[in-house]
């Protein structure tokens, strides 16, 4: 007898906990392909995620094993309250890639502003007037 395929098993275990539940192999935006558990709500809303098969780092696995099964059946699988926490989860990490960013570019503004503040003033004959002029600068404390 032929032994079967890990995803038709995990698919019949999935069929077992909830007969809405199946299993699909998905492509992300960066082009991996992760196997997710989809629930199939019926009438005209379309099918809805409710897992993809990553590691703790957010890589996706692509070996399928009993641990997908035991992640669902720990999983509340009502997918109102599951969409609520994706859009809070979505709103926190934008919020925090914004902050992130804003503080990238106050950096680099606090960096080259003054910079850029000293450098429109005339261009000095060379010669002992330049020497003057750059030590009247440095006696106020200016980095010439």
């Amino acid at each position: 007898m032929e032994e079967l395929k890990p995803s038709t098993a995990v698919a019949r275990e999935l069929r077992s906990l909830d007969d809405r539940l199946f299993l699909e192999k998905q492509l992300t935006y960066r082009g991996e392909e992760v196997w997710c558990v989809v629930c199939n709500l019926g009438g005209d809303r379309p099918p809805v995620t409710l897992l993809e098969w990553r590691d703790d780092r957010g890589v996706p696995i692509p070996e399928l094993s009993s641990g997908i099964i035991s992640r669902m059946q720990q999983m509340d699988r009502n997918p109102e309250k599951l969409a609520a926490e994706v859009a809070s989860a979505n709103a926190a990490k934008q919020a925090a890639d914004d902050k992130r960013a804003y503080d990238t570019y106050r950096e680099i503004a606090t960096d080259m502003v003054p910079r850029m503040s000293g450098t429109s003033s005339a261009v000095l004959h060379r010669g002992q007037h330049l020497r003057r002029s750059r030590d009247k600068q440095r006696s106020k404390g200016d980095r010439v």
